[in-house]
């Protein structure tokens, strides 16, 4: 269930993005998502490790506390060093530059989802992932159609990172109204 919401709403973006603004501004957005990519690489191993941690009712507070601070410290790379690294090897997408530092902030809480995802799959409750995933549907499809039309490629940005923090409050409201 969490890889079929994660394949839909990794997804979704390109399908919209390419027919409404062009293959040019899908150029520049995918550069900026496999920048985001890059950054997430630590953050997701630690999330893949906690899973079965969690699930053997470790306690894995300290782990998940410095994941946080990971992402925090990635985001803050991709924010200042990313663009400058993007202008550098490959100034033909100068218009990513906007964008990339925004996506970066999406790091933080894409990381804070992946540690409640691990709680709810832990717990065997995959219906707030489910539903968390069509709520982050719903707010990328609208970010894109309004902020991408608004906006410009800063929107498109905009959109992805809003889509991310609903995610996460969504999954952080569940776990704090149910106690889990």
């Amino acid at each position: 269930i969490r890889d079929l919401g994660k394949a839909l709403n990794g997804n979704i973006d390109k399908i919209l993005i390419a027919p409404l603004f062009g293959f040019a501004l899908l150029g520049n957005y995918f550069l900026g998502l496999q920048v985001l990519s890059l950054l997430s690489i630590m953050p997701g191993i630690m999330a893949n490790f906690i899973i079965p941690e969690e699930s053997s009712g470790a306690s894995i507070n300290k782990i998940k506390k410095y994941t946080i601070l990971l992402s925090v410290l990635m985001a803050i790379l991709g924010f200042f060093i990313a663009p400058i690294m993007i202008a550098y090897f490959f100034p033909e997408y100068e218009d990513s530059l906007s964008l990339i530092p925004i996506l970066s902030l999406a790091i933080i809480p894409s990381t804070i989802s992946s540690m409640l995802i691990s709680t709810f799959l832990s717990k065997e409750n995959s219906r707030p992932i489910v539903i968390g995933y069509a709520i982050s549907i719903v707010v990328l499809i609208s970010g894109i159609i309004i902020l991408g039309s608004n906006i410009g490629v800063s929107g498109l940005a905009i959109a992805y990172l809003l889509s991310q923090i609903s995610y996460a409050i969504f999954l952080l409201s569940v776990k704090f109204y149910k106690k889990i």
